[in-house]
């Protein structure tokens, strides 16, 4: 049977959806007969050519130390329509995580920083506003998201400003470090802590030790912490959707951190996963198979569904889950606009990698691509039906969530409604940072470091501010008047800012 498919700059679309469901009906010829990788093939071309597909994304699949698939679709950038490949360098979000625990692996290793050290141990005099002791909180601790205490206003810095220096990490949790409230409290936090004890004991830059102790001896030459290193026509841009438009974008390098902030080529980033997939064996003997495998044992516990996967525990940079009865180990990640997914089955030595070039619908598509492909090499006598299920889920479910975007109507960014000047000025908030304000033809931009947000007016001294790269929001922001009626703050959320006269 052959599948016509119309040609569109960039993509292919369906013309019958119906023809491509059929082809994974359950069937006397189909199934556990069928090879691995052509049921696969046909499962990823499906969904590549569904409408609701990402402007772009690619898929690799490694066994063992093996590529046996590798595919890129769509486009890098919808303006150009620019083809994505293998080698273009794509944002990998929090598969950072992952990358970040190799590096402690090895120099917990190499003795030079130990996983078992403190807080104290890095910084002797420090101490904490919580009831926590700086020396019982440890590396792993910070790596494995169980540390007990909270940014305090950390994530804000390096993930919506870029004002962030590691070494100013132990005066910060000193002054405005909270206790968690959960044992297990995902988020950027930890690695980025855990860099900045990297940078004050090796003296070196977090950075310059991934590239010193994980890229150069898997040799990764298009994987770096620095989007600078890359060149930019061979980077692909991250493509959110907004108004009935996928919109390209790229994270401002300010705001890369331990915790999302890396470009990888999918190529690399299969080199990478098949490290841990062969144990040791793709790497040539540059890494370890103990130091490979200390990053996925169990550090710290976890109770979550993610699109199919239960997670249970969780490692050092690697989620530990369990998905049809067999245990995988995998990492997912995002930015606006960019989603991406690896895994593998340690006992199988199967990896998949699969990085995509938009967000609406992204989660649902990598881990359909990588269960559908466990699935099939695993023989599963099911996976032809999963198959079926697993597009018509996507047609269904992403369809809709693009057509609810595409309705909603963004504030409109406009002049306020009186007394603009008034609000002109620069704010400040101790624990977060600055905000400036100023008055530009059309309307106000609040702009905290590298985030700029429009201000579209409400009610009197209320606005609406929505990010004008990722176009996240609206976020309420209200200004506050004192009693001679001057603006002499600004609320963003539940935070204050005070009014200064000068920068």
């Amino acid at each position: 049977m052959m599948l016509r498919l119309i040609a569109v700059p960039g993509r292919y679309r369906l013309l019958c959806p119906a023809i491509v469901l059929a082809l994974f009906a359950p069937s006397a010829q189909a199934g556990a007969a069928d090879p691995p990788l052509q049921s696969f093939s046909r499962f990823v071309e499906a969904l590549a050519a569904d409408p609701s597909a990402p402007p772009g994304f690619a898929v690799v699949v490694v066994d063992k130390d093996r590529t046996v698939y590798a595919k890129a679709f769509g486009t890098r950038d919808l303006r150009t329509r620019a083809a994505l490949t293998l080698d273009t360098a794509m944002y990998n979000g929090s598969l950072t995580k992952a990358y970040v625990g190799l590096l402690a692996a090895r120099l917990d290793g190499e003795g030079r920083l130990p996983l078992s050290s403190s807080l104290k141990d890095v910084w002797p005099d420090i101490t904490l506003p919580t009831r926590h002791d700086p020396a019982a909180i440890t590396a792993a601790a910070f790596l494995s998201h169980s540390s007990g205490i909270e940014a305090g206003g950390l994530n804000w810095r390096y993930g919506a400003t870029g004002e962030f220096v590691p070494a100013d990490v132990p005066a910060h949790l000193a002054a405005y470090a909270t206790a968690s409230d959960r044992a297990f409290e995902y988020g950027n936090f930890g690695p980025v802590v855990y860099t900045a004890m990297a940078e004050k004991r090796t003296g070196e830059d977090w950075r310059d030790l991934l590239r010193s102790y994980v890229f150069r001896p898997l040799g990764l030459s298009r994987t770096s912490a620095r989007p600078e290193d890359l060149p930019a026509a061979e980077t692909a841009l991250c493509h959110t959707r907004s108004q009935g438009l996928w919109r390209p974008l790229t994270k401002p390098a300010a705001l890369f951190n331990a915790g999302g902030g890396m470009n990888a080529s999918p190529r690399d980033t299969a080199s990478f996963l098949a490290a841990f997939a062969s144990r040791g064996r793709s790497a040539a003997g540059m890494i370890s198979p103990a130091i490979l495998a200390k990053t996925y044992q169990p550090v710290s516990r976890q109770d979550q569904d993610f699109f199919g996967f239960k997670r249970w525990g969780y490692g050092l940079g690697w989620d530990l889950a369990t998905y049809g009865g067999r245990q995988v180990v995998a990492r997912s990640g995002g930015y606006t606009g960019c989603r991406s997914m690896m895994a593998f089955l340690p006992e199988r030595g199967l990896g998949i990698v699969v990085l995509t070039l938009g967000d609406v619908g992204g989660n649902l598509l990598n881990a359909s691509i990588i269960q559908q492909g466990f699935d099939y090499w695993t023989q599963n006598p099911a996976a032809d039906q999963r198959a079926g299920e697993r597009l018509r889920t996507f047609s269904a479910d992403v369809g809709k969530a693009i057509a609810e975007i595409d309705k909603a109507v963004l504030p409109k960014w406009r002049p306020p409604l009186a007394g603009g000047e008034d609000y002109v000025g620069w704010y400040e908030n101790k624990r977060l940072g600055r905000i400036s304000v100023a008055l530009h033809p059309g309307g106000l931009i609040a702009t905290a470091g590298a985030s700029t947000m429009s201000l579209a007016p409400g009610k009197p001294d209320a606005f609406e501010a929505v990010d004008t790269l990722t176009f996240q929001g609206p976020t309420a922001l209200v200004f506050r008047r004192d009693a001679r009626n001057k603006v002499g703050s600004l609320m963003l959320d539940d935070d204050e800012y005070q009014k200064r006269a000068n920068p």
